[in-house]
């Protein structure tokens, strides 16, 4: 789960899309993490405000709505067990211990701009990345994990020119519950090494996958929150909250494995300010998908997760108005594989 939808969209925003080529290094989500999407859009109004010359008409900014979404197919498997005994879940570290970790996202993004300057626009992006990490000590804070991303590939059905990430290196504690901290970017890319510096860091920060300090059993459910602050628009707050549900038991390969639903709400916007703009903005989304975490060695297998967010705001400079509207839909599927090693797996004691 180290890799998360947040970082892969960020990523995409922080480069020269559109036609004025604007970059910049900035940063939240979100995933899941979804802060890039409303980025996207508020980057993209701002640029277009230099020379408008329309006053717009109403500034109300009412929360969007969003479309229904469909329960993940895989919960309703005839084989998973759901009478299983209570477990404490954690996540497990072994010095020297190694993971190829794998994520792939599928985004379709829609943006209309009225106002000062009207505008309709449709993308794809899909990304792939492999990145490699290695526990280089376990202490009573967590894990402290080394990571490169030995594998980055981004397309497009814009005509853009696009990053390439492969070789970087950054750093992370990541503890027994799933929460990560101390992220540092350590260099390796050839090309907009702060905008991903950036784009890593807030991305771990908005993590929202934790698991629970109870022991739980098929059927019990947790939860957990998180406020996330965009790092360069000021005012911006992303309101997430987690419902997560222990389901059941699949096996797999011998390994009983935790089918976990997660469900994450997404509200929150605020006052925002970015260089000569400033405006307010209202989200408003979901994220649901599966968790598969092998009980016995502390690791999230596999996931897979759906997302619709919708955006509505308006953006002000030099005494003109952009009103600015965004839906977004995106698939991340994660695959995580535990190098083989002779190190023993043992939960950090911190969460």
């Amino acid at each position: 789960m180290s890799v998360r939808l947040f970082e892969r969209i960020h990523t995409m925003a922080t480069q020269p899309i559109f036609v004025n080529k604007t970059e910049t290094a900035q940063r939240e989500s979100t995933l899941m993490a979804l802060m890039p999407f409303i980025v996207i859009a508020l980057i993209l109004a701002v640029s277009f405000l230099a020379g408008c010359q329309q006053r717009p008409s109403a500034d109300t900014v009412a929360r969007p709505t969003v479309k229904k979404m469909v329960e993940p197919a895989l919960l309703s498997r005839a084989d998973i067990k759901k009478d299983g005994a209570a477990e404490t879940l954690r996540f497990k570290f072994a010095d020297g211990a190694q993971l190829s970790e794998v994520a792939d996202m599928s985004l379709t993004l829609d943006m209309s701009l009225t106002g000062a300057m009207s505008l309709d626009k449709k993308m794809r992006i899909s990304t792939h990345i492999t990145l490699d990490s290695q526990v280089d000590a376990v202490s009573a804070r967590g894990a402290n994990v080394s990571s490169k991303i030995v594998g980055f590939k981004m397309d497009t059905d814009q005509p853009v020119a696009l990053p390439d990430y492969k070789g970087a290196r950054f750093s992370t504690v990541r503890t027994a519950s799933g929460n990560t901290a101390d992220f540092k970017y350590l260099g390796g890319a050839d090309m907009h090494s702060e905008s991903l510096d950036a784009a890593l860091k807030q991305g771990y920060a908005s993590q929202v996958f934790e698991l629970p300090e109870r022991a739980v059993k098929p059927g019990d459910t947790w939860t957990a929150t998180k406020n996330v602050k965009a790092n360069n628009l000021q005012g911006v707050t992303l309101e997430l909250a987690m419902t997560a549900t222990y389901v059941g038991d699949l096996t797999r390969n011998g390994r009983r494995l935790a089918v976990v639903r997660v469900d994450v709400k997404i509200g929150g916007g605020g006052s925002v300010s970015q260089g000569p703009a400033s405006g307010y903005m209202k989200a408003n989304g979901r994220s649901l998908g599966v968790v598969l975490f092998d009980i016995a060695r502390g690791i999230v297998v596999e996931s897979k997760h759906q997302a619709t967010i919708a955006v509505a705001g308006t953006i002000r400079a030099q005494g003109q108005s952009v009103k600015m509207m965004i839906s977004a839909d995106a698939v991340t599927k994660e695959q995580t594989v535990l190098k083989p090693s002779t190190a023993k797996a043992k939960p950090s004691t911190k969460s």
